[in-house]
């Protein structure tokens, strides 16, 4: 070997030296790495690291701040950990969170409802990831966190879904690395920890499925409980679906649990579980349009009004869409086998129970209409063979609750068929035209009054006999649940009585039977809420609940506020002191539901529409002054319809005209309560001013303010009764 050839040699031998002397450790490693003082490639995949996923382990990543690195520069801009993500939801100027504001026309046919992995829906508002991030911006100098709440969960309260060997993402392959990075920042991937899991399953399992059973209860806890993984279908559930299920029951588990995962409180809670969960759809990480339907109907639950949308409906669209998709619906399930026809026709019955129920309680029109339905005996068989005690597990309910809880939801089933006919009257799909139909004719309300009246008799009274003191509160608090549901749809067509017997062209003599029918109605409502509220249950019924539960608190409202001029009355009996329990059950709805302070605030706007006349109670404003009755609670009912506060004029000037409300001719309106003197007007603009201009009479309400003065818009309405 010559001197060039040593020289060289040499040379290269120092590169390599110098090469291995100037690489450095990555400057990010995960916990486990460091104790086991191995390589960690965290810095360059993201978390979970290799180590950590061959090993099933969990993958946690505590970035330490240099030395030099003082307090204050948490509230340096220029100093601030830099971001990976930056939130745009497409089509909105507002960044926050959002929900799907267009679902597909469940109408277009199943093969284009389908949503496609490979699609993009458009119509919905997304959260994207930035389309080119900076090189600076792929580390955070601060500790990785998952969600943008307040607080990082405790060491061990949650961990990647891949630690559970049932839970799929079936698109995730799909994905783009940059939105598996986003998601896995905004804790898609993450769930509780299997101690913690568990009370959300028993949760969700006892208070939620027994009347929306979107699950086969004894499969699920079969891939549950076991270790082994599962390719089969059947053997793996979606991580939309916990996702979901996780947001509906939160507000049921003790608060120590919501802490230990970095909740400070059930709203806050439910909010990023439900952005968890809705991101999923966004990112498009769904193919099975089954899962779809399934984990939408679970966030149907959410009542938060976004842009003054209410976008629960979105949802429902979205799984009903994807349920007709799947085959779901009636003629084409049937063509199915024993197993998938099954499961398929109980997804069915609860999009129709969340169509009926949400459209109840909210005052809108239905979605499935009785083309959707099967015949009376495809329902009976349907019902007979595919729901009932065999769809619960004795796990949660034992082999004797089980029956009753199986009892109960067949009975809702019932119940969602007789609403069928009354929500297409109440809240028609096309009101211009259908009410002008519905004019001089009172048989389709006489119609509806006897089915609900025959579920009653041969459904709920039968359930109703059953019960024992031994049943469990569950029991009894789902029971009583259908008894409201039941007078809400009195309520609603008492109320249409009261329209149309003040509506230009229409007679109707038999007034005080309805206001007297709809005055037991909003007592049962209360009583039910009052029982279940004494058990301790409150807090575990649906976000349907306190909405069937407006219009009595409304009434409940007039009647405290009209009290001094009624005879003294018994104090456990008075008006204030019912309202004062009908408050008492809010103030716990409002812990669960933010929709619980859209109804007070509707209430409270109500109140300062105009003054009450010198009357006794509510049933005596409807008998003598009825159109202040009416815009009272017409009001109310657009406001909860719509999902925001409303103009005078957008009650009066909606999509089906004005309303035809005029003074009957032979009212007199000068009588001993004659301090308003008459209302006018049977024009639309007369109409109008009547609404707005009610003179005020000077009466002073019995809690010691002027009530129709505009309160601001912190006070407490519920308080007022205190």
């Amino acid at each position: 070997m010559g001197p060039s050839t040593e020289v060289t040699t040499m040379e290269q031998s120092g590169d390599v030296q110098e090469e291995k002397s100037k690489k450095r450790r990555a400057r990010v490693a995960c916990v486990l790495c460091r104790t086991r003082k191995v390589r960690c490639d965290v810095a360059y995949t993201g978390a979970p690291c290799t180590n950590c996923v061959l090993d099933g382990t969990e993958c946690i990543v505590n970035t330490r701040r240099k030395h030099k690195e003082i307090d204050r520069s948490c509230t340096s801009s220029s100093l601030r950990p830099k971001t990976f993500v930056t939130i745009s939801p497409r089509n909105q100027d507002d960044a926050g969170p959002s929900t799907p504001d267009t679902a597909r026309n469940p109408q277009d046919g199943s093969n284009s409802g389908r949503m496609a992995c490979s699609e993009r829906d458009t119509s919905l508002p997304r959260t994207d990831v930035i389309s080119n991030p900076s090189p600076d911006s792929i580390f955070q100098t601060g500790p990785i966190r998952h969600d943008h709440g307040p607080r990082l969960a405790s060491f061990g309260a949650d961990v990647p879904y891949s630690s559970f060997p049932f839970l799929t993402l079936d698109n995730i392959a799909r994905l783009s690395p940059i939105e598996i990075n986003f998601l896995e920042m905004q804790g898609c991937f993450r769930v509780p920890s299997r101690s913690y899991l568990q009370e959300f399953v028993r949760k969700y399992f006892l208070h939620v499925h027994p009347l929306l059973p979107i699950l086969e209860e004894s499969s699920f806890f079969m891939m549950f409980e076991s270790e082994q993984p599962t390719n089969k279908a059947d053997g793996r559930l979606s991580l939309f679906i916990l996702q979901g299920i996780l947001f509906v029951s939160c507000g049921f588990v003790q608060p120590e649990i919501l802490y230990a995962l970095g909740f400070d409180d059930i709203r806050s809670a439910k909010a990023t579980l439900y952005r968890r969960a809705k991101m999923l759809v966004d990112h498009d990480a769904l193919c099975d349009p089954v899962e779809i339907a399934q984990g939408a109907l679970l966030l149907t639950y959410w009542g938060k009004v976004d842009d003054g949308i209410r976008r629960n409906t979105s949802w429902l669209s979205l799984a009903i869409q994807n349920a007709e998709s799947a085959g779901a619906h009636w003629k084409a399930s049937a063509d199915a086998r024993f197993g998938t026809r099954r499961r398929l026709r109980r997804l069915w019955w609860c999009c129709l129970i969340r169509d009926r129920l949400m459209s109840l309680g909210l005052h809108r029109p239905i979605l499935l209409t009785r083309d959707h339905l099967g015949s009376d005996n495809e329902n009976e068989q349907s019902m007979t063979h595919g729901l009932g005690a065999n769809m619960l597990f004795e796990k949660v309910y034992g082999a004797k609750h089980k029956d009753v809880f199986g009892a109960a939801f067949i009975s809702l089933c019932n119940l969602c068929l007789a609403l069928t006919d009354v929500l297409l009257l109440v809240h028609p799909l096309h009101e211009s035209t259908q009410r002008l139909q519905q004019r001089g004719n009172m048989d389709p309300i006489a119609s509806c009054h006897r089915q609900l009246n025959r579920w009653y008799a041969m459904s709920y009274s039968p359930l109703m006999a059953e019960l024992t003191s031994a049943e469990p509160d569950e029991v009894h608090t789902a029971v009583s649940l259908l008894s409201i549901y039941y007078h809400a749809a009195k309520i609603s067509l008492y109320q249409l009585e009261i329209v149309q017997s003040n509506t230009v062209g229409m007679e109707f003599t038999d007034l005080p039977a309805a206001t007297s029918g709809m005055q037991k109605a909003a007592e049962a409502i209360a009583s039910c809420s009052e029982g279940i509220f004494n058990r301790g249950q409150a807090i575990y019924l649906p976000s349907t609940a306190p909405a069937c539960t407006a219009i009595p608190l409304l009434l409940a409202v007039l009647d405290a506020r009209l009290a001094k001029r009624r005879p003294t009355t018994p104090e456990g009996n008075s008006p204030i002191a019912r309202l004062d329990r009908l408050i008492k059950i809010m103030d716990v709805y409002r812990c669960q539901y933010e929709g619980v302070d859209t109804i007070s605030e509707a209430i409270r706007r109500v109140l300062t529409l105009g003054s009450l006349p010198a009357v006794g109670d509510w049933m005596e404003l409807v008998a003598t002054h009825p159109q202040v009755y009416l815009k009272f609670v017409i009001f109310l009912e657009k406001t909860l319809s719509k999902g925001r506060y409303l103009e005078v004029s957008e009650v009066l000037y909606d999509s089906s005209g004005p309303l035809p409300l005029t003074r009957p001719q032979n009212t007199d309106t000068t009588s001993k309560h004659g301090a308003n003197g008459p209302l006018t007007g049977n024009s639309p603009d007369g109409v109008l001013d009547e609404f707005v201009s009610i003179p005020y009479d000077g009466v002073q309400d019995e809690f010691g303010f002027d009530a129709w003065s505009i309160p601001s818009f912190d006070m407490d309405m519920f308080s007022m009764a205190n």
